[in-house]
């Protein structure tokens, strides 16, 4: 079974293994903006597990943290957009988007993976 520090390592991965290619090939403002992306997405999903691994005995209290983990993981996300937004300049926007989807599409597919390696 994976770890969530397994998944959140695979997504750091995902963005920085890419990143160095596209700075090679198309320059520094492509890499940021790629690695940028990626950031935005590991950030807040680091936030969420943070908050969901500490141990609670009240199912009550998980919730709590689920919705809490949830609402800060959204916070999170819109805050360094902003950010990304209004302090990097030039920015590859198309990029900015396709390196948060990439990043998190490594959830996804651990979620596929590891409902197939349970199944079988």
């Amino acid at each position: 079974m994976l770890s969530i520090g397994r998944i959140l390592l695979a997504q750091l991965c995902v963005g920085g293994i890419v990143a160095g290619p596209l700075w090679l090939w198309r320059g520094e403002t492509v890499a940021l903006s790629w690695l940028l992306g990626s950031v935005i997405c590991v950030v807040p999903n680091a936030f969420l597990a943070a908050l969901m691994l500490v141990r609670r005995t009240d199912a009550r209290a998980a919730l709590r943290a689920a919705y809490w983990g949830e609402a800060g993981k959204f916070a999170l996300t819109v805050a360094l957009f902003v950010l990304v937004f209004k302090h990097v300049r030039p920015l590859h926007a198309g990029l900015l988007f396709g390196g948060l989807i990439a990043t998190q599409a490594v959830s996804w597919l651990a979620l596929i993976w590891i409902r197939e390696t349970s199944s079988s």
